[in-house]
């Protein structure tokens, strides 16, 4: 599966994470549409249904991520969870059987988690083939 172009929103509060991952995901041939930095913003990005995979940080601004996971699952958009953030069972299914990169991170290893994501799920990576 070719990833060059598949779009990729990155939710993350912290500016520095979300620069390096934006630039580093871009220099691998992502198309970063954009960083959300709240649950809201994540909230909108999201349902406008134009990324095809999304790096979700699990805390925001001291607010979990609960929210945008669960429109995730309901959206049938893949994420992967990119957090410093400790899962534990009080959190969304979806949330604890996600893939995850633990922080701190580079590019190459949210590059490598979204491969193994998109060729885990067919719906993503037929999406990311127009």
């Amino acid at each position: 599966m070719n990833h060059a172009g598949l779009r990729v929103l990155i939710v993350e509060d912290e500016s520095l994470v979300a620069l390096e991952a934006e630039m580093g995901l871009e220099q691998l041939g992502y198309e970063v549409l954009g960083v959300a930095v709240d649950v809201q913003a994540a909230l909108e990005a999201a349902i406008d249904g134009q990324c095809d995979v999304v790096v979700l940080d699990l805390s925001l601004d001291g607010c979990r991520a609960d929210p945008i996971a669960d429109a995730l699952d309901r959206s049938a958009i893949p994420f992967i969870v990119a957090s410093g953030t400790p899962i534990d069972d009080s959190m969304p299914r979806a949330v604890r059987c996600a893939p995850r990169v633990p922080k701190p991170y580079g590019a190459e290893d949210l590059h490598r988690a979204i491969v193994a994501l998109i060729e885990a799920e067919p719906a993503t990576a037929r999406s990311a083939a127009r």
